[in-house]
């Protein structure tokens, strides 16, 4: 399965991703932890919603020419309002995203 990383939040040695499979459109988000440059996997929700087919056309545009990470300012206010939603239901099913 093809995913695409919609939205990064990093703080400290850690980072959280929101992921979308833009064949149904299904969003997770997953966690991960740094050490000496190598990464771990962290924490996973199950699916916490289904991106509508608009702003899935977005995602991909953004991700397409993507070197690092689209500063939020570059999301339409659909897709952004669209990431705190998924951020905010991540914080409630996983203790470890509430940073």
């Amino acid at each position: 399965m093809e995913t695409i990383l919609v939205a990064r939040k990093k703080w400290s040695n850690a980072a959280a991703f929101i992921e979308l499979n833009p064949k149904n459109g299904e969003v997770r988000v997953y966690g991960k932890f740094y050490d000496n440059g190598r990464g771990y996997g962290g924490p996973s929700t199950e699916i916490l919603g289904i991106m509508p087919k608009s702003l899935i056309k977005e995602a991909k545009k953004l991700a397409e020419g993507r070197v690092f990470w689209n500063p939020r300012e570059a999301m339409q206010p659909e897709l952004a309002a669209f990431c705190d939603e998924i951020w905010t239901k991540a914080k409630e099913v996983e203790p470890w995203f509430k940073y």
